[in-house]
């Protein structure tokens, strides 16, 4: 009896929560001919400021989609066309065959992220993450809700009949490895995306045999359920109220590891950093329940058939050694990590990289693809950059870059460092910048590589303390004196490599009067002397140029963090926005002149 009421209960309350999440929402309206562009004005955002439509970063150009603003940082909800590779730049536009991405270049085609046979009168971005097309009617054309692709937001339902598919990644969004399928005989199951055999599945409701279609739905309070829309027949998968003391938002996702999640955002009224928690997952006990990521048909076994069994090894790390491979079923070539060093902390130096490269998105950093963690293998997959690193440029190559190159690099790093160090929610410190760190691709940018030593800054840490991390050569002081550690320890590293790209020596390699010195007590001796011409390596150097990097180098090695400038400045003195002022001598630069007088 009491089972009974319970059901009763849960119907009645899910019955009445469907006028709710049918009211009217809230919306901010778009005209015909509305514009947003790539390269200002990039979105379009509902009243709240909660959703946005519109333009967001993506490998090295755009994607179009619709995402949660979260501070800083967004989660990626909807995205339009999202096999397509991304776009460079161009515009949106509201036009009178639907919603069109229009490129910069005049001579290129455009797409359509829409396309309707009846023109649309206006659109609007909604307070419950809808983008929606109208006819003069106010009645609707298209939306995102009606196309959904790896998650389900309330007020959004998957009909009958329809699938949710994963993302690569977390930072990409193309279609990925696994299907959620809301079958038409009411079961609703998880499939790895090729699979046809229905006992490929390795997660379902269990609800089939009983004739209804049913229709999967997530409310505003958080209750996600299936319910027959002809009858009064419904499924409770997880139950859950919404505090009154906070503004939750809640989606269903269908994650890039095969794990349907459902999520919640809490945004405190009373100010504070917003908490994202996993509220229900399916399956829930072992990632290896998922079919396809353990045993002898796994990924891992596939991201070692696609090295050719780890023959055709690419270089060395901190914690591994890096493969080159080829994806099958893609032909792109990828790198593969191999994390080797596993007997004491490898787990947590694992989860440390997935964590941190997972979360990070920039035209500097190496794409992460994906990962296997299954029993003693862990291996971390990679976009594969064909030009090698910076060392090799610096220390193997036969010729000196251009000058003009060499400054290209050096503030492609710089704009790498200050996204981790400032642009993200969770700052980052890498721990190990270095040339071997920094890797080129086919169009001579540089990205940074190797989280496997990065530290995460939670909450509102500015610093951290943590065992020696990183190369002789690039440590900053506060490392050797057991100090706190901040980002200001990844500008000291950026300052020695910057000073070796200018002058093609290395920092361990130098000598002043006759003593052994570091790279920034040597440069600063030809900046005192005004003979800058004997710093740099190669022809053609434009000497403003010069005498600014030399500087902003000594300023990156000063011993003091609190004396070094942020990775922002830097990247201001760089592109020459900011004054360098003449740097202070390092600490150590007297000390060594007294040493070469007194002998």
């Amino acid at each position: 009896m009491a089972t009974y009421i319970l059901c009763l209960s849960l119907i009645l309350f899910i019955n009445q929560a469907i006028p709710a999440m049918a009211a009217q929402a809230k919306e901010t309206e778009i005209p015909l001919g509305a514009t947003i562009n790539a390269g200002g004005v990039q979105s379009w955002v509902s009243p709240p400021r909660r959703f946005a439509f519109g333009f967001y970063p993506d490998d090295e150009g755009f994607s179009i989609g619709v995402w949660l603003i979260i501070g800083e940082s967004r989660r990626i909800v909807w995205t339009a066309n999202r096999d397509d590779p991304p776009v460079f730049g161009g515009s949106v536009q509201l036009t009178y065959g639907g919603l069109q991405w229009i490129p910069a270049n005049a001579g290129s085609e455009g797409k359509f992220i829409f396309a309707t046979s009846t023109q649309p009168a206006s659109a609007a971005m909604t307070d419950i993450g809808n983008f929606v097309l109208y006819n003069s009617q106010k009645q609707v054309l298209l939306s995102t809700f009606g196309s959904p692709t790896d998650t389900l937001l309330p007020g959004q339902n998957l009909l009958p009949g329809s699938q949710l598919f994963s993302s690569v990644s977390e930072t990409n969004h193309a279609t990925g490895e696994y299907r959620l399928s809301n079958q038409l005989d009411g079961n609703l199951v998880l499939y790895p995306v090729d699979a046809v055999d229905p006992d490929s599945s390795y997660w379902n409701t269990g609800t089939y045999g009983n004739g209804y279609l049913l229709t999967v739905a997530l409310d505003p309070n958080g209750t996600l359920w299936m319910f027959d829309q002809q009858t009064s027949y419904t499924n409770v998968l997880f139950l859950t109220n919404q505090s009154s003391k906070a503004d939750v938002y809640f989606h269903l996702t269908l994650d890039a590891d095969g794990i349907l999640r459902l999520y919640s955002h809490v945004f405190f009224r009373q100010g504070g950093a917003p908490m994202i928690e996993i509220k229900w997952q399916k399956p829930s006990s072992d990632q290896c329940d998922v079919k396809g990521v353990c045993g002898p048909n796994s990924f891992c076994h596939d991201l070692e058939m696609s090295t050719d069994g780890f023959s055709n090894k690419l270089g060395r790390g901190a914690y591994g050694t890096v493969f080159k491979g080829v994806l099958t079923n893609s032909n792109k070539d990828i790198a593969v990590k191999r994390l080797e060093r596993m007997a004491e902390n490898g787990e947590r130096e694992f989860q440390r990289e997935v964590r941190a490269i997972a979360r990070t998105h920039h035209r500097n950093l190496v794409r992460f693809l994906g990962f296997c963690n299954e029993g003693m293998h862990r291996l971390l997959v990679y976009e594969y950059l064909p030009n090698g690193s910076l060392a090799d440029l610096l220390f193997k190559a036969d010729a000196v870059p251009s000058w003009s190159s060499r400054v290209a690099i050096a503030l492609d790093v710089a704009r790498g460092l200050h996204y981790l160090h400032e642009e993200i929610e969770v700052p980052i410190i890498h721990c190990d910048i270095k040339p071997e760190n920094i890797l080129i691709d086919s169009r001579g940018m540089a990205k940074i590589a190797d989280f496997g030593l990065s530290t995460l800054l939670i909450g509102n840490q500015t610093q951290t303390f943590t065992g020696v991390r990183g190369t002789r050569g690039y440590l900053a002081p506060e490392w050797s004196k057991n100090m706190a550690i901040s980002v200001k320890a990844d500008v000291y590293s950026y300052g020695v490599m910057l000073l070796e790209m200018i002058s093609y020596k290395k920092s361990m390699e130098l000598k002043l009067a006759g003593e052994e010195c570091n790279i920034s007590e040597w440069a600063y001796e030809y900046v005192i002397s005004g003979d800058l011409k004997n710093v740099v390596a190669g022809e053609c150097v434009d000497e403003v140029e010069l005498e600014r990097m030399v500087r902003v180098g000594i300023w990156c090695t000063q011993n003091q963090p609190v004396t070094q400038p942020s990775m922002k400045s830097v990247v201001e003195m760089m592109e020459g926005s900011a004054e360098v002022r003449r740097p202070p001598p390092p600490a150590s630069f007297s000390q060594s002149l007294m040493r070469s007088g007194s002998s």
